[in-house]
């Protein structure tokens, strides 16, 4: 699998069926906070692609802020 720079481990070490899954949960994600935080899906986009890096020398910045709270319990409504 290429991507960020081609620094994700491939296909063959996880199979397909996790980028299924991967794609369910950003989607998920995107579509219980589009109301309070548009972006948000980007954070944890970035989150599971750091997890999948074979190596980094320190954690990718994250694209948007935590949820705070009250943001929390409105995405979770």
């Amino acid at each position: 699998m290429e991507g960020v720079g081609g620094q994700l481990h491939g296909v063959e070490a996880f199979g397909r069926l996790p980028l299924a899954f991967i794609q369910m949960m950003v989607g998920a994600t995107a579509e219980h906070s589009r109301h309070v935080a548009p972006e948000l899906w980007r954070r944890y986009l970035t989150l599971l692609l750091d997890g999948l890096r074979p190596a980094r020398n320190s954690p990718t910045p994250l694209a948007h802020r935590a949820l705070d709270p009250h943001e929390f319990d409105q995405t979770m409504s």
